[in-house]
């Protein structure tokens, strides 16, 4: 499993969105800095937004992403945080406390990395007029790293190791026969690249590893 933080990255005004108060400079949620770098208001129903993250070229099966959010709010209320998915924005809730926090919450509708890379966010207060402050916020993907694609004997059903590159294998080692880069081996030990990866070939774990 590998992970990744994109953190707010440019703001750009719908002067739809009204209510908030800025303090600081734009983009003010792209670092953990207040009370240098931030927003707040005690408006009801205030908006503010858009930002975009920092996007990305890594490749990879996406396991689930979050949204951070660093803030407080003087009543405990509830505010709402949209998340554009290239398409329409889903809300999010987060409640926070008195006091400066991180407070997260899963984000399903960014399931893809076209999504992930076009995402925005705009912020809405509760209906209250207890006074929020945001100072940062991120999005935190985990996700299985892309691999080499190699194919089993039977089928030609292909499969990724544990995103490792296998640069060799050792052949007569188990009992289970399999075809690994066109090459027949019933290996379960393998010279990797780098590190000590433990992995599962046909139901044998993968146990011993040389650096190569």
């Amino acid at each position: 499993m590998a992970n990744l933080s994109l953190y707010i990255n440019t703001f750009t005004e719908d002067t739809g969105k009204t209510g908030f108060t800025t303090v600081g400079a734009d983009p003010w949620l792209d670092v953990q800095d207040e009370p240098t770098n931030y927003v707040y208001t005690a408006t009801k129903k205030a908006e503010i937004g858009d930002w975009d993250f920092d996007t990305t070229a890594i490749t990879g099966t996406i396991t689930s992403v979050t949204l951070y959010v660093y803030g407080k709010n003087a009543g405990g209320v509830n505010d709402s945080h949209f998340i554009w998915d290239g398409t329409s924005w889903a809300e999010y809730v987060l409640s926070f406390g008195t006091s400066y926090s991180w407070q997260s919450i899963a984000v399903p509708v960014l399931d893809s990395w076209l999504k992930i890379n076009g995402a925005e966010l705009y912020i809405e207060h509760a209906n209250n007029t207890a006074r929020s402050d945001i100072d940062a916020a991120y999005l935190y993907v985990d996700y299985v790293a892309g691999g080499t694609t190699y194919y089993q004997n039977a089928g030609q059903h292909a499969m990724t190791l544990a995103g490792v590159l296998i640069k060799k294998t050792s052949k007569n080692m188990g009992g289970h026969a399999m075809t690994i880069a066109g090459s027949l081996t019933t290996a379960t030990i393998f010279l990797q690249a780098v590190g000590s990866h433990a992995m599962t070939i046909s139901g044998y774990l993968a146990t011993s590893y040389i650096a190569g």
